[in-house]
Parts: structure tokens; C-alpha cells; sequence
């Protein structure tokens, strides 16, 4: 992104560049993908906005990594990440296990939240839908973040659901629910910056997530351990 700045003479930008500038000057970019703003914008408080806009994400990329390099848990890195986001977000295994979550204030509206929080898994009916919705398989073998606005499983709200992948196996998902604030492409990318992250320490002896299979780890164990008592 470049911002138009200069006091007079035209910034070098290439051709389809995206260029931030004023409407006298529009006319001398005619090659890039302009963003038009009004004269009176002072363009160099724009840099300064844009600057510490850059520094706080650059800043929260770098305490998920520290959190990942001290081996702190999940939810460490879940509550690290959710200032950033101001949505309820969380973080399951193949079994949709959650592992990880933060936004206590949604369970009070909805639920199918309060349902997962409690028991861990999601509801019988929840899971039933997603399957035969064909939901289910997209959740699992969609590559990058994406928004689902009209889920069979998850009718309350729109959200965002990024597979967190690995050689082609499925490891889990991370999600952001809209609720605080509506969901936007911004939003969309940092949920895909995670999930590569997240994906990328499954490399290391850092395995946070269990992989995938028929029978997922933690549902045998809560079926053995008897703490299953639901259908």
C-alpha cells in the first residue's frame, strides 16, 4: 500500500499498485487501484494511523509466536489473540473437542455455546446437521478462513472457521463468532495467519493438536473416562 504523501512530486508506485491519495491528485496514478480520500484528509496522520495500526497486528504475531516458543497452552494463545479480534473465538480438535475458547458473555445468548463450554463437544443435533448438510466435510477440507453466514449447524450467527491442516491431514479449527462486532475481511486474514501458524508448529515437538482418524483421541478418552453423558 502506498500513501500519496509527497507535496508535489508523484511517488513511484508500479502499475496496479493500491495508492492511497487525495482527489487532485487522483489523475496522477491512472495505472494503480486507487483509494480516493478528500483534499482536507491530512495524509501524513494517515501514515501515522496506518503505521500503529501495522505495529499493534505486527505486535500480536509476535506474542503468538513467543507463546508457541515457551510452550504455553492453548489458551494462552487464545487469550492472546482475542483483544485483537473482540469477537468469541475458540479452538477444537478433529472431534470439534474445544481446547481453547474466550467470550464468556456469548454463552449467556446462545445455547449451543453454553452446551460445548460444559461438556466439550457439540450437540448431538448440532453435529447431526453439519453432517448431513454436507458442512461437515467444507469445515474439514477447506483450505483457507472463510466466512458461513447460513450454517445447518450454527443458525444463531455468522462465523469464521479456519481448518488448521498439515500434509493434508486435519488437525482442527479455529472460529470467531459475530458478536461483539460484525465479521470482515480483516478478520478473515487473521484467522488464516493463525491457523499457518498453529499448522506450521505441528512440525515441532510443539503438537498441540492431535491428528485426525476415524476414532479422534479425546472423544475414546472421555468415552473410557465415562464423562460422557449425553447422547
Amino acid at each position: 500500500i502506498y500513501i500519496d504523501a509527497m507535496p508535489s512530486e508523484v511517488n513511484n508506485a508500479p502499475t496496479n499498485a493500491s495508492v492511497i491519495t487525495t482527489s487532485s491528485r487522483a489523475s496522477l496514478f491512472l495505472h494503480c487501484n486507487l483509494i480516493i480520500l478528500p483534499d482536507s484528509v491530512n495524509l501524513i496522520e494517515l501514515i501515522q494511523m496506518v503505521s500503529s495500526i501495522f505495529t499493534h497486528y505486527f505486535s500480536w504475531a509476535d506474542a503468538v509466536y513467543e507463546a508457541i516458543a515457551k510452550n504455553m497452552d492453548l489458551q494462552a494463545i487464545m487469550d492472546i489473540t482475542a483483544p485483537i479480534l473482540k469477537n468469541p473465538i475458540y479452538l477444537t480438535d478433529s472431534s470439534f473437542k474445544m481446547l481453547a475458547s474466550w467470550g464468556e458473555e456469548y454463552a449467556e445468548v446462545n445455547p449451543t455455546w453454553r452446551y460445548q463450554r460444559k461438556y466439550g463437544y457439540l450437540p448431538y443435533q448440532a453435529m447431526q446437521n453439519l453432517a448431513e448438510s454436507g458442512e461437515l466435510k467444507k469445515l474439514y477440507n477447506t483450505p483457507h478462513a472463510w466466512k458461513v453466514t447460513n450454517s445447518k449447524g450454527f443458525s444463531t450467527l455468522p462465523f469464521i472457521s479456519k481448518a488448521i491442516r498439515k500434509d493434508g491431514v486435519h488437525y482442527g479449527n479455529f472460529y470467531i463468532i459475530e458478536f461483539n462486532k460484525p465479521l470482515d475481511a480483516c478478520d478473515i486474514e487473521l484467522a488464516d495467519y493463525l491457523g499457518r501458524v498453529l499448522s506450521n508448529a505441528l512440525q515441532g515437538s510443539l503438537n498441540y493438536l492431535e491428528s485426525s482418524s476415524l476414532y479422534h483421541v479425546h472423544f475414546l478418552e472421555d468415552i473410557i473416562e465415562g464423562t460422557l453423558t449425553d447422547k
